[in-house]
Order: C-alpha cells, then sequence, then structure tokens
C-alpha cells in the first residue's frame, strides 16, 4: 500500500491515471491523508503551498507533508506526532498553520494542536485545547473571513451534539459555538469555506447526521454565542 495522486485539467471531468508519490511521504508513505480535505496556503512566502496531515496507523503517528509544485512532488517532515490520528490543517488569519488532530484521551484535554511558523514546514511543541472537547472523533476545522470555525460531536460521552465553534484570535479561544444535530450520531463531518451558491455571509458543513443519513446545512458566519 502507498500513497498516490490523480489529477483533473477539466474541473473534475475525466482524471488522469494515478500518480506514485509514496517514496515523497517517507516515514509517512501507506499512512492516510485526511478525512476532510487538504489545505492550500494564500499569499506570503508558501503562497500555493499544498499541505496534507496524515495518520500511519491508528494513534500511532501522524505526520504533515507539503509540495510547492501543485502536488507533483512532496517533503514530509521526518518528526511525527506521537499518539495522533485523524487530523486537519488551516491556515489562520495571521498566516500561521495549525494542526488539529484526533487522539484517544481526548474526552479529558481536548484536541491535540500545534503552531507552524513557516509554512508547514515544522511545527511547534504539541498542545492540547481544553475547549474542543470530543468522543475521540474526527473533526474539520477551516478559517475564512478573518476568523476560524470547528466542527465536531461537542461531547465527552458520545458522538452527538455536532456543534460549530468559532475563534476571532486565530484559535487562541473560542467565543461562540452552534448547535448542528443535537442526536447520536457517526460523527464525522466537513465545514465548507467560502461562499455557497452566490449567498453571502454563510458557511456550510456536511456531516453524519441520524440513521446513517448524510446532512448539509448553511449556517450564518455571525451567529451569536450559545
Amino acid at each position: 500500500m502507498g500513497n498516490g495522486i490523480v489529477f483533473t485539467h477539466d474541473n473534475g471531468k475525466s482524471w488522469t491515471e494515478p500518480h506514485n508519490i509514496s517514496a515523497d511521504f517517507g516515514p509517512a508513505s501507506g499512512g492516510l491523508p485526511g478525512p476532510g480535505t487538504g489545505l492550500q496556503l494564500a499569499g506570503g512566502e508558501h503562497d500555493g503551498r499544498l499541505l496534507v496531515i496524515s495518520h500511519h496507523g491508528a494513534y500511532v503517528d501522524d505526520y504533515i507533508s507539503y509540495s510547492d509544485d501543485d502536488g507533483i512532488t512532496w517533503t514530509t517532515n521526518p518528526s511525527p506526532f506521537p499518539t495522533m490520528d485523524e487530523g486537519a490543517l488551516t491556515q489562520l488569519p495571521n498566516g500561521s498553520v495549525l494542526a488539529n488532530m484526533r487522539h484517544q484521551n481526548s474526552t479529558h484535554i481536548g484536541r491535540g494542536v500545534s503552531i507552524s511558523e513557516d509554512g508547514g514546514a515544522t511545527f511547534g511543541p504539541l498542545q492540547f485545547d481544553s475547549t474542543l472537547i470530543s468522543p475521540v472523533c474526527q473533526a474539520s476545522i477551516v478559517s475564512f473571513d478573518g476568523a476560524t470555525y470547528f466542527s465536531n460531536p461537542a461531547s465527552t460521552t458520545g458522538r452527538d451534539h455536532i456543534t460549530i465553534r468559532r475563534s476571532t484570535d486565530n484559535a487562541r479561544t473560542w467565543e461562540a459555538s452552534l448547535l448542528v444535530h443535537e442526536g447520536p450520531t457517526f460523527g464525522y463531518s466537513c465545514l465548507v469555506k467560502g461562499e455557497i451558491l452566490g449567498t453571502q455571509n454563510v458557511g456550510g458543513i456536511l456531516y453524519e447526521s441520524a440513521n446513517q443519513d448524510i446532512a448539509f446545512s448553511q449556517f450564518e458566519l455571525n451567529f451569536t454565542a450559545q
């Protein structure tokens, strides 16, 4: 098992044959990027850089890989995040890159987080955000319009209460939360960055709802605290 990438040049109507990039992933080769989206940096020295976070074995290691040539070749940071699992990346409003990761103690100490100040090439020490409680599950994080948004099941007892949180200080604190789905679910979600079908000042969330259904909801960006 390895890592591959495919390209489209016609907005997804057709795709190239897979290109094997396993060697570029080094210790992360065979690991699983995502789930959820990768990240493309905007502005600054590393404008256009692509980044993915891979989990190599369940709660074994997370690795960060990046590409500066539109995904043709990749560089992987050989220093892992031990005991972490499914992760997500976002470029914070101040330009830093934030890694936000699942782990088995998140019900007690919150999500694992780490910051990069060099476009994702290296990351600072692993810390834990106690506000982002979790029943040990995947989560999503995006930044746009000067704010950062995070979604997951906001519970320590089960995969329920799928909630969106908003931060306006580069994910240091979370000023408001919005309950999207209260009941039990499988808990996975993916936040949408940007306008949707011409609407303004809204975001979107794709999530696993009740009865194994996949649901989509829009939300106002300036929702009030709950």
